[in-house]
């Protein structure tokens, strides 16, 4: 099977690292499940504008990213994937950019060569590449994934797709090709 797994709130918590930073340079205490929206409206509510946090967000991923912890179940059950013959892609809407960094860091954790490819959407650039197309074109039979957009829209191309349980995304109804995970160990129960 061909898996493809997204980074940022799946394999790292990048949002609980950058509020943590966030928090101390603008002396708030924001958390996690404050961000109800994948866009951060909800910091509205805090005093703060989405666009304004989203470009620290960027920023911050730009400057600090080889700091990212990694979620340690997700080494351990994609190097078990592996094992059992899984083919695994990154499949990221980070800038590319960020491309040389990103594969440092991947290969900080899972070594040279262990994804088949590493796939950078650009997904918030102009000429960002949608996601649901990238697992078409190569085949992709699950995506596992946080944002709430691009796991509807992938289920909807019938994309089978594992979607992280997360603040931002909990108004999104499961269907026959989407379904909720909590954690690694339930990704991994569904896929074995």
């Amino acid at each position: 099977m061909k898996i493809a797994v997204d980074i940022d709130e799946v394999l790292c918590k990048t949002n609980d690292y950058f509020l943590d930073h966030f928090n101390k340079e603008h002396n708030s205490n924001l958390k996690r499940e404050f961000i109800t929206d994948y866009t951060y409206n909800s910091f509205k509510n805090y005093g703060f504008e989405n666009s304004y946090v989203f470009s620290k967000l960027v920023e911050f991923v730009r400057r600090d990213m080889e700091n990212f912890n990694i979620v340690e179940e997700a080494v351990l059950i994609l190097k078990e994937l592996k094992k059992l013959g899984h083919e695994l892609y990154i499949l990221t809407s980070r800038s590319k950019i960020l491309y040389e960094r990103t594969c440092s860091w991947l290969e900080n954790y899972f070594g040279k060569g262990f994804f088949k490819e590493i796939i950078f959407t650009d997904g918030f650039e102009k000429e960002s590449i949608c996601k649901s197309d990238v697992c078409i074109n190569f085949g992709i039979d699950i995506l596992i994934e946080d944002a709430p957009h691009y796991a509807f829209n992938t289920s909807q191309k019938g994309v089978k797709v594992l979607l992280m349980d997360c603040p931002w995304n909990y108004k999104i109804n499961e269907n026959e090709n989407l379904v909720k995970v909590k954690n690694w160990n339930d990704i991994y129960q569904k896929l074995v």
